[in-house]
């Protein structure tokens, strides 16, 4: 007797968890990018974790991520249409994001370098006066 192994069948979500999963994600995605787009560097920690909870709630789905996808698969046309244009949304929303914070991060570390490179401190041995011309322009 030979046993078969089948890959496990998803139930059909309703449209309604579908629904609120994809409105739960898009909101915390715009509210990062609008957090990014704003300088408020200090609401990404907790806009983070709130992103991370619910990515983990999609990972959770029954079957995963490729169940979530086969739950708005198996939507009705008119509510499935509607749940690929959010998901398109939330794509692009979450490519800017990303975006953004290697833009910031960019910004960040040149601020950095750019503060270390004037700190005589950072710059030179102790006992060693700064040689004049070797800072970088107050004007740059």
């Amino acid at each position: 007797m030979a046993i078969q192994l089948s890959a496990p069948t998803v139930a059909p979500a309703g449209v309604e968890a579908v629904t609120e999963l994809l409105n739960e994600l898009a909101g915390v995605l715009a509210r990062q990018r609008s957090a990014l787009e704003g300088g408020q560097l200090d609401q990404l920690a907790p806009l983070n974790s709130e992103l991370e909870a619910t990515f983990g709630r999609m990972e959770q789905w029954a079957g995963g991520v490729a169940g979530f996808v086969a739950g708005v698969q198996a939507l009705p046309d008119e509510a499935r249409q509607a749940a690929l244009s959010q998901l398109r949304h939330i794509q692009l929303n979450h490519r800017t994001s990303g975006e953004l914070i290697r833009v910031t991060t960019q910004r960040i570390a040149a601020l950095q370098a750019f503060h270390l490179a004037g700190s005589e401190g950072a710059t030179y041995a102790p006992g060693l006066a700064p040689v004049t011309g070797s800072q970088l322009s107050r004007r740059a």
